[in-house]
């Protein structure tokens, strides 16, 4: 294949995610009856990072709840249905949010094991595929890998025949990892290893070939290598090679240990706890986080400190622990006044001006965007500040001041065309035609003529 070939062939691939992408947002956003939708993903890296994507995007819609069918027993009397329900009963949908099932585990399914539960668990979808379909108490979100797809297909024929909602994502070619246009939607995220990036991670990878032989010889250079080891782990982060990342990080941790370094050793965890719990292992990710705190108090380290309370409240709102997020967010709030750092400030108010509007706090989540917005100016963070102004106009059209709402989409708009937030826009868009739709539909519904009484 010819770089010509390669390129249309990303191309094609790239619309391809794309228009399956927004069909899934779309199709989850509207939130009409719960649906049964079907995710297939090229590998597992892709698959998380669809997920990740999905989640921050439906976090103010959905309770996210999560089913790894590899660390649960399903046996023949499992019933998806009536875990649902027991589910969607026990959940509080009074703030404006509905439980979002997510089942992971299907790769197990390759192991053709009759006795595995993923494989007990495609059985009986074809038992239960008409309760499901007709009586869905909750939307789900199944995620998979191609061989699962192929092996649910196989034993459960009837439940794939209805399905309706199918969506597939796949690898860009030629590339080190997977791309789309959808990945330059969120901070954060690259839609391509930019040169220099990919130099500093040659540098870095050098410098631990180097230093691998040297190890042994003394605390200076076991020290030196678990930083490479612990920065290089970031960088793969940042890219999205989890593998390489978990790996470079049990390499530095235990050299950390060795050297008496607790600031080395809190950096890791806290490092580890953010894979973790971007791979939804919430309570492998909380325990790191805990670990990590105690070690930053140590060595005095209050910005160590104010981040790992801001993860570890994000952690808690994603799992709807709302009393315990907010407290987090307070423990970080004067930790990064107290280093000067506003976007850490900024970014904090902002999460708990999300957790307040959630739980219908609507003054007190006005008052938390209004601080957080010249904090984002100050720092130069336009996506912060156009993140801020949207979620300003939800709150102002969910309290009915339409010209108020109106204003603020209008101000976000400029600000995610010009960091590249596509999906930031495409959502503000979508906010100002709901804002104008409502209007229409009031006006139709209250017609009022000359003659007409008053």
């Amino acid at each position: 294949m010819n770089r010509e070939q390669l390129e249309q062939k990303r191309d094609e691939i790239r619309t391809q995610n794309d228009t399956a992408w927004n069909r899934m947002l779309n199709l989850l956003q509207q939130r009409d009856h719960p649906v049964i939708v079907w995710v297939t993903a090229e590998n597992r890296d892709l698959r998380d990072q669809m997920f990740r994507l999905l989640s921050i995007e439906l976090q103010d819609r959905y309770i996210h709840k999560s089913q790894n069918l590899s660390k649960v027993k399903v046996t023949d009397s499992f019933s998806l249905y009536q875990l649902l329900r027991q589910e969607t009963a026990v959940t509080d949908t009074e703030n404006d949010t509905y439980p979002l099932f997510h089942i992971f585990g299907l790769e197990s399914l390759v192991t053709a094991d009759e006795n595995d539960p993923a494989e007990a668990f495609a059985r009986e979808l074809n038992f239960e595929r008409e309760l499901l379909f007709r009586h869905l108490p909750a939307s789900v979100v199944f995620w998979s890998d191609e061989p699962a797809q192929v092996r649910v297909q196989s034993l459960a024929p009837d439940f794939w025949d209805w399905l309706v909602y199918k969506f597939h994502f796949r690898m860009l070619p030629g590339t080190l990892q997977w791309q789309h246009n959808i990945e330059s939607r969120f901070s954060g995220l690259a839609t391509a290893m930019p040169p220099k990036q990919q130099q500093e991670i040659d540098e870095l990878e050098e410098r631990l070939h180097k230093l691998d032989p040297l190890v042994t010889k003394g605390d200076r250079f076991a020290a030196d290598y678990a930083q490479v080891a612990l920065n290089l782990g970031n960088k793969w982060f940042f890219f999205d090679n989890h593998e390489a990342a978990r790996a470079l990080y049990q390499q530095a941790l235990p050299l950390f240990e060795k050297v008496g370094s607790d600031l080395g050793k809190a950096n890791t965890l806290k490092s580890l706890g953010d894979l973790e719990r971007l791979l939804s292992e919430n309570d492998k990710a909380r325990a790191l986080y805990q670990q990590a705190l105690p070690l930053f108090e140590k060595v005095g380290s209050d910005l160590g400190k104010a981040n790992t309370l801001q993860s570890l409240g994000d952690l808690e709102r994603l799992l709807s622990e709302n009393d315990k997020a907010r407290a987090l967010y307070q423990q970080a709030l004067p930790l990064f006044e107290k280093v000067g750092d506003d976007l850490g400030k900024a970014n904090t108010l902002k999460s708990l001006g999300d957790l307040e509007m959630r739980m219908s706090e609507n003054d007190k989540a006005r008052a938390l965007y209004q601080q957080a917005l010249p904090l984002f100016e100050k720092v130069g963070s336009d996506l912060g500040k156009a993140n801020t102004l949207k979620s300003l106009g939800d709150l102002e059209m969910r309290m009915s001041e339409n010209d108020k709402a109106r204003a603020l989409y209008q101000q976000a708009l400029p600000l995610f065309e010009k960091v590249g937030d596509d999906l930031g826009k495409a959502n503000t868009l979508k906010s100002l035609g709901d804002l104008e739709r409502l209007l229409s539909e009031n006006d139709s519904a209250c017609p009022l003529s000359a003659g007409s009484p008053l």
